[in-house]
Protein backbone atom coordinates (compact mmCIF):
# COMPACT_ATOMS: atom_id res chain seq x y z
CA UNK A 1 0.00 0.00 0.00
CA UNK A 2 1.06 3.50 -0.55
CA UNK A 3 -0.43 6.71 1.11
CA UNK A 4 -2.97 4.11 2.63
CA UNK A 5 -4.08 3.03 -0.33
CA UNK A 6 -4.65 -0.46 -1.71
CA UNK A 7 -1.58 -1.69 -4.46
CA UNK A 8 -4.35 -2.92 -6.98
CA UNK A 9 -5.99 0.26 -7.14
CA UNK A 10 -2.92 2.90 -7.65
CA UNK A 11 -1.29 -0.10 -10.20
CA UNK A 12 -4.75 0.18 -12.26
CA UNK A 13 -4.41 4.30 -11.63
CA UNK A 14 -0.64 4.03 -12.90
CA UNK A 15 -1.18 1.42 -15.71
CA UNK A 16 -2.63 4.57 -17.60
CA UNK A 17 -0.42 7.02 -16.43
CA UNK A 18 2.45 4.46 -17.63
CA UNK A 19 4.72 6.30 -20.24
CA UNK A 20 8.24 4.99 -19.24
CA UNK A 21 8.67 1.98 -17.62
CA UNK A 22 6.33 0.76 -13.82
CA UNK A 23 9.41 1.52 -11.72
CA UNK A 24 9.90 4.98 -13.05
CA UNK A 25 6.28 6.06 -13.10
CA UNK A 26 5.85 4.76 -9.65
CA UNK A 27 8.77 7.21 -8.42
CA UNK A 28 6.89 10.24 -10.12
CA UNK A 29 3.78 9.27 -8.72
CA UNK A 30 5.37 8.64 -4.91
CA UNK A 31 7.27 12.42 -5.83
CA UNK A 32 3.65 14.10 -6.97
CA UNK A 33 2.26 12.40 -3.48
CA UNK A 34 4.76 13.76 -1.18
CA UNK A 35 4.44 17.01 -3.14
CA UNK A 36 0.63 17.08 -2.54
CA UNK A 37 1.97 16.61 1.52
CA UNK A 38 4.67 19.49 1.66
CA UNK A 39 1.26 21.95 -0.13
CA UNK A 40 -1.00 20.42 2.53
CA UNK A 41 -3.71 19.31 0.03
CA UNK A 42 -6.57 17.12 1.22
CA UNK A 43 -5.00 13.50 0.57
CA UNK A 44 -8.60 11.85 0.54
CA UNK A 45 -10.09 13.37 -2.07
CA UNK A 46 -10.05 11.60 -5.17
CA UNK A 47 -8.65 14.25 -7.77
CA UNK A 48 -5.56 14.63 -5.50
CA UNK A 49 -5.15 11.27 -5.58
CA UNK A 50 -5.42 10.74 -8.79
CA UNK A 51 -4.84 13.27 -11.08
CA UNK A 52 -5.60 12.74 -15.05
CA UNK A 53 -2.22 14.19 -15.64
CA UNK A 54 0.33 12.94 -12.74
CA UNK A 55 3.21 13.92 -14.60
CA UNK A 56 1.75 17.03 -15.18
CA UNK A 57 0.18 17.95 -12.12
CA UNK A 58 3.55 16.88 -10.25
CA UNK A 59 5.26 19.71 -12.81
CA UNK A 60 2.51 22.86 -11.21
CA UNK A 61 3.17 21.22 -7.77
CA UNK A 62 7.13 21.75 -8.20
CA UNK A 63 5.97 25.63 -9.70
CA UNK A 64 4.08 26.36 -6.29
CA UNK A 65 6.63 25.10 -4.08
CA UNK A 66 9.51 27.41 -5.73
CA UNK A 67 7.31 29.97 -5.35
CA UNK A 68 6.42 29.66 -2.07
CA UNK A 69 10.16 28.87 -0.98
CA UNK A 70 11.07 32.16 -3.16
CA UNK A 71 8.14 34.13 -1.09
CA UNK A 72 10.12 32.90 2.36
CA UNK A 73 13.04 33.82 0.87
CA UNK A 74 11.85 37.48 -0.19
CA UNK A 75 10.47 37.58 3.34
CA UNK A 76 13.71 37.07 4.64
CA UNK A 77 15.72 39.41 2.84
CA UNK A 78 13.06 42.38 2.87
CA UNK A 79 13.74 42.18 6.73
CA UNK A 80 17.60 42.89 6.13
CA UNK A 81 17.37 45.19 3.28
CA UNK A 82 17.18 48.56 4.38
CA UNK A 83 19.86 47.93 6.87
CA UNK A 84 21.84 46.42 4.09
CA UNK A 85 21.30 49.49 1.55
CA UNK A 86 22.37 51.75 4.96
CA UNK A 87 25.75 50.06 5.63
CA UNK A 88 26.67 49.08 2.08
CA UNK A 89 25.41 51.60 -0.41
CA UNK A 90 28.31 54.21 -1.76
CA UNK A 91 29.18 56.40 -4.84
CA UNK A 92 33.01 57.23 -5.63
CA UNK A 93 34.93 58.91 -9.06
CA UNK A 94 31.74 57.61 -11.39
CA UNK A 95 31.34 53.86 -10.10
CA UNK A 96 28.66 53.12 -6.82
CA UNK A 97 27.58 50.19 -5.14
CA UNK A 98 24.40 49.16 -5.27
CA UNK A 99 22.16 46.85 -2.86
CA UNK A 100 19.63 44.32 -4.52
CA UNK A 101 16.16 45.51 -3.75
CA UNK A 102 15.07 41.76 -3.79
CA UNK A 103 16.89 38.70 -3.39
CA UNK A 104 15.65 36.90 -6.42
CA UNK A 105 17.19 39.73 -8.56
CA UNK A 106 20.76 37.86 -8.14
CA UNK A 107 19.38 34.90 -10.75
CA UNK A 108 18.70 38.46 -13.33
CA UNK A 109 22.08 39.08 -12.63
CA UNK A 110 24.02 36.11 -13.19
CA UNK A 111 21.69 35.26 -16.46
CA UNK A 112 23.11 39.14 -17.31
CA UNK A 113 26.54 38.37 -16.38
CA UNK A 114 27.16 34.52 -17.12
CA UNK A 115 27.64 33.86 -13.64
CA UNK A 116 26.87 31.71 -10.87
CA UNK A 117 25.58 34.28 -8.29
CA UNK A 118 21.83 32.77 -8.93
CA UNK A 119 22.91 30.33 -6.50
CA UNK A 120 23.76 32.48 -3.75
CA UNK A 121 20.01 33.47 -3.28
CA UNK A 122 19.24 31.26 -0.29
CA UNK A 123 22.66 32.11 1.68
CA UNK A 124 21.83 35.60 0.55
CA UNK A 125 18.53 35.31 1.79
CA UNK A 126 19.59 34.04 5.37
CA UNK A 127 22.35 36.66 5.95
CA UNK A 128 24.93 34.17 5.35
CA UNK A 129 27.18 36.77 3.01
CA UNK A 130 25.75 39.33 1.16
CA UNK A 131 26.14 40.47 -2.54
CA UNK A 132 26.38 43.77 -4.15
CA UNK A 133 26.53 45.09 -7.55
CA UNK A 134 29.12 47.86 -8.63
CA UNK A 135 27.62 49.89 -11.27
CA UNK A 136 28.78 52.96 -13.02
CA UNK A 137 26.52 56.07 -12.56
CA UNK A 138 26.31 56.86 -15.72
CA UNK A 139 24.02 53.06 -16.14
CA UNK A 140 23.24 52.79 -13.26
CA UNK A 141 20.75 49.74 -13.83
CA UNK A 142 23.02 48.53 -16.45
CA UNK A 143 25.15 44.94 -14.80
CA UNK A 144 28.77 45.67 -14.69
CA UNK A 145 30.55 44.27 -11.87
CA UNK A 146 29.23 41.55 -8.89
CA UNK A 147 30.67 41.75 -5.28
CA UNK A 148 30.01 39.43 -2.45
CA UNK A 149 30.67 40.70 0.92
CA UNK A 150 30.77 38.43 3.86
CA UNK A 151 29.49 38.66 7.36
CA UNK A 152 32.51 39.80 8.93
CA UNK A 153 32.41 42.57 6.28
CA UNK A 154 34.94 41.54 4.05
CA UNK A 155 35.21 41.45 0.21
CA UNK A 156 35.39 37.42 -0.42
CA UNK A 157 35.20 38.43 -4.43
CA UNK A 158 34.64 40.81 -7.74
CA UNK A 159 33.40 39.14 -10.34
CA UNK A 160 32.81 41.05 -13.62
CA UNK A 161 30.97 39.55 -16.72
CA UNK A 162 32.13 35.70 -17.72
CA UNK A 163 33.52 35.97 -13.77
CA UNK A 164 36.49 38.07 -15.45
CA UNK A 165 38.55 39.92 -13.05
CA UNK A 166 37.42 43.62 -13.60
CA UNK A 167 39.79 46.26 -14.56
CA UNK A 168 42.09 48.82 -12.52
CA UNK A 169 39.74 51.70 -12.20
CA UNK A 170 36.73 48.72 -10.17
CA UNK A 171 40.00 47.10 -8.19
CA UNK A 172 40.80 50.81 -7.13
CA UNK A 173 36.91 51.42 -5.98
CA UNK A 174 36.49 48.13 -4.55
CA UNK A 175 40.16 49.47 -2.28
CA UNK A 176 38.65 52.66 -1.45
CA UNK A 177 35.44 51.36 -0.72
CA UNK A 178 37.27 48.73 1.60
CA UNK A 179 38.87 51.89 3.56
CA UNK A 180 36.29 53.76 3.79
CA UNK A 181 32.91 51.83 4.03
CA UNK A 182 34.21 48.34 5.72
CA UNK A 183 36.93 49.04 7.35
CA UNK A 184 34.94 51.13 10.10
CA UNK A 185 32.06 48.05 9.96
CA UNK A 186 34.44 45.89 11.18
CA UNK A 187 35.86 47.83 14.02
CA UNK A 188 32.41 48.41 14.77
CA UNK A 189 31.88 44.88 14.87
CA UNK A 190 34.90 43.96 17.06
CA UNK A 191 33.86 46.84 19.45
CA UNK A 192 30.42 44.60 19.43
CA UNK A 193 31.99 41.12 20.15
CA UNK A 194 34.66 42.88 22.90
CA UNK A 195 31.48 43.96 24.72
CA UNK A 196 29.80 40.69 24.84
CA UNK A 197 32.72 38.95 25.99
CA UNK A 198 33.74 41.61 28.95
Amino acid sequence: ELAGMPTERILKYLGKQWTKGIAATLRDYEDYLRDCMKLQMDMKKKATLFPKDVLQMQANLVKQIRYQKNELLEAAYKKQYKGLEKMYSYRHDGLMVVVPAIVSDLIREGKTQHICVGMYVERVAKGDTHVVYIRKESEPNASYVTMEIGRKHDVVQVRGIYNEQPDKKVMDFVKQYEKVVLAPLKRKKKKKEKRKTA
